[in-house]
């Protein structure tokens, strides 16, 4: 019997799966750049370290939206206070701007829906939007 049709067969699946494992790679390497910058903000925001999270905002982001507003802004929304779990669902990078939606989870299992804009700054990702889906809250460094 001829199995040179199996070992096609097998041959092509083995390429198909190559194929997609590098695709995949791509992706999730051109878009880890804004998922981590994304990551260390809300981090530092649920630590407490608004300035630390307010440096890592876009100048643009800083123009629009003062220290003090982004205080306000972060201290009326308990959501940023013991976050547990950050988990980007949608990844998307464009012309030096991402955009990551997903869901923050705090420790009480209290989850939110985010989306965090970043844009690159002189080779550096910084947040340019940051909205909380269901409250329509938003800080937005004028967008």
């Amino acid at each position: 019997m001829d199995y040179w049709w199996l070992l096609w067969l097998f041959g092509s699946l083995v390429v198909f799966v190559i194929v997609i494992g590098v695709i995949f790679a791509i992706a999730w390497t051109t878009t880890s750049g804004p998922a981590t910058a994304s990551e260390t903000f809300l981090n530092d925001i649920s630590a407490g370290k608004s300035d630390e999270a307010y440096a890592l905002t876009s100048v643009q982001f800083q123009n629009a939206t003062s220290k003090q507003d982004f205080n306000q802004f972060v201290s009326q929304n308990p959501t940023f206070s013991h976050i547990s779990n950050i988990s980007f669902s949608s990844r998307d990078v464009k012309n030096g701007l991402g955009t990551l939606k997903g869901t923050i989870t705090n420790s009480d299992g209290t989850k939110m829906p985010v989306t965090v804009k970043t844009v690159q700054e002189n080779g550096v990702w910084k947040i340019q939007y940051l909205g909380l889906n269901d409250e329509g809250s938003s800080s937005d460094g004028g967008e």
